[in-house]
């Protein structure tokens, strides 16, 4: 087994992971992923995870890696905010939620940030294709507003969400409000329940 052999199976996905590996190639040396990095073929991320130092890094790649590095795992809060316009700027720190525990990693991609969500509660995400091949979770726009005002109980007010800088426009324009209520249902939760609506009072259509 050689590297052309793993780049064949592998490259297109943009990462691999030496579990991968293993399963690929059951005579797999470990001592060729440290070869492979000397060489300059490959970038350790971080928990065995490698990238193909031959794909670019884009966005497309960041979503993917995020979904990939700590399992399972879908995007949200800033990270989704970001996607469905609700914020202008891009961030820096992948963000999202896993009925894991909260982790973190810095990694020479960037960082990747996991907040522990309730397994009963880990739904609400839709499957992108960016990038062909590689598959990412991403929140809809209305569990991300769900998660967020869950993860952040000091949002009271208001004036708390006003701060937050959300784009009124979208979230008029794009926000399912059906859905929004079923979600609600689902978190049985009767706090999260005023801050979603201090949340809406902020809209024209609730003033």
């Amino acid at each position: 087994m050689n590297y052309l052999a793993v780049r064949s199976r592998f490259a297109a996905q943009g990462l691999v992971s030496s579990h991968e590996l293993r399963q690929a190639f059951p005579d797999f040396d470990k001592r060729r992923l440290v070869e492979w990095q000397a060489r300059g073929y490959l970038q350790r991320i971080v928990n065995r995870w490698y990238r193909f130092t031959e794909t670019p890094v884009d966005e497309a790649l960041l979503w993917f890696t995020a979904n990939r590095i700590y399992q399972p795992a879908y995007l949200s809060l800033e990270t989704a905010f970001s996607y469905h316009g609700l914020i202008p700027e891009g961030v820096y720190t992948l963000t999202s939620v896993s009925p894991r525990k909260t982790q973190e990693y810095h990694t020479p991609l960037g960082t990747f940030r996991y907040q522990h969500l309730l397994p009963r509660l880990y739904f609400g995400y839709e499957v992108l294709r960016p990038a062909g091949n590689r598959p990412v979770l991403m929140a809809d726009l209305e569990k991300a507003l769900l998660d967020y005002c869950y993860l952040h109980p000091e949002l009271r007010t208001a004036a708390d969400f006003a701060a937050l800088r959300l784009n009124p426009d979208v979230l008029r324009d794009k926000l399912n409000f059906a859905r929004l209520a079923d979600y609600q249902t689902l978190f049985a939760h009767q706090r999260l329940n005023q801050r979603i609506q201090a949340l809406l009072s902020l809209l024209p259509v609730h003033a």
